[in-house]
């Protein structure tokens, strides 16, 4: 029977934290172990956890971990996976946000692929509207889960597609030769990064659709500006951290030529707007690309509340 170390990262939302472990506890193939990885909650999480008893269970060994400092969701992972990966006690480690609710066959559906595959992904469909899923595969087939589906295997495996850290199962195997996430890199695009890595170790990423993750679909509306025969999508916000982090971080995950080109056309239409609307988010957006072309990876700590 092989040993799952469940890692999730929670930072100030405690109600959907009770949700995704009460979840969990409800797997038909429970996890050995969950690693709770607290990034300095103020709303109590870690007192909710206690007068809860949500640390304690028969069959399942939990551990709380608070961070003293929030580091991200890069960080939380990075520091969650090493601490369990190092007590050399597991088989591969499911990933997932504290928003994210397993299906009770999430991990069950998961572990026969495991040893033919060493980066897996549950299906990530939409918490509020199970006929969408919560991330796009491509613009042609958008948020629809049937369109989604049609693209699986006679096993039930969509290849070389992932959603990484929303119920994703990564071998011990794959930890040992590729490490963990890049913590410097806070949030946004830390996930991107991973898969790429694994992809250049050789691992190929497969989600399999029987598998169920539910998370929410992302708040923040994507756009599309038409130049010339193409349709640019971008997402504005008025967040400097956000904005900051997935900007530099998109810039250091570039790897190839379309890649970069992409990022080039967005960065083009996101500087036009928001010179229009905040010089402010202009001059925080000019200060992330060249922060990401330098590889620098200090500067979003300014807009860390």
């Amino acid at each position: 029977m092989k040993k799952i170390a469940v890692v999730i990262v929670t930072y100030n939302r405690k109600e959907e934290l009770r949700r995704c472990l009460h979840a969990l506890f409800q797997q038909e193939y429970l996890p050995t172990a969950i690693y709770i990885v607290d990034n300095n909650s103020s709303d109590g999480t870690g007192l909710m956890l206690k007068d809860e008893a949500l640390l304690e269970h028969q069959q399942i060994k939990l551990y709380y971990i608070n961070t003293g400092k929030n580091l991200g969701g890069a960080g939380g992972f990075h520091l969650g996976v090493k601490t369990a990966h190092e007590a050399e006690l597991y088989d591969a480690y499911l990933l997932m946000d504290d928003d994210g609710q397993p299906d009770q066959g999430e991990i069950k559906e998961m572990v026969p692929f495991l040893g033919r595959y060493d980066f897996i992904n549950a299906f990530v469909v939409d918490i509020n509207d199970e006929t969408k899923t919560s991330f796009r595969l491509s613009v042609e087939v958008g948020n629809d889960r049937r369109k989604t589906e049609a693209l699986q295997n006679e096993e039930g495996l969509i290849l070389d597609y992932a959603n990484p850290f929303n119920g994703t199962m990564i071998s011990k195997k794959l930890v040992g030769q590729i490490g963990y996430s890049k913590a410097e890199m806070f949030i946004y695009g830390d996930e991107v990064e991973y898969l790429n890595r694994a992809k250049k170790y050789g691992f190929q990423p497969v989600t399999t659709i029987k598998s169920i993750h539910r998370h929410p679909q992302s708040k923040v509306k994507v756009n599309y500006q038409k130049i010339g025969f193409m349709k640019v999508p971008y997402m504005l916000t008025n967040n400097p951290l956000m904005l900051y982090c997935a900007r530099r971080n998109e810039i250091y995950n570039i790897h190839t030529l379309r890649g970069a080109l992409k990022a080039i056309l967005r960065d083009i239409v996101m500087l036009y707007h928001y010179n229009k609307k905040s010089k402010e988010l202009r001059n925080v957006m000019l200060s992330a690309i060249w922060a990401g072309l330098r590889r620098d990876f200090t500067g979003h700590l300014k807009y860390v509340k």
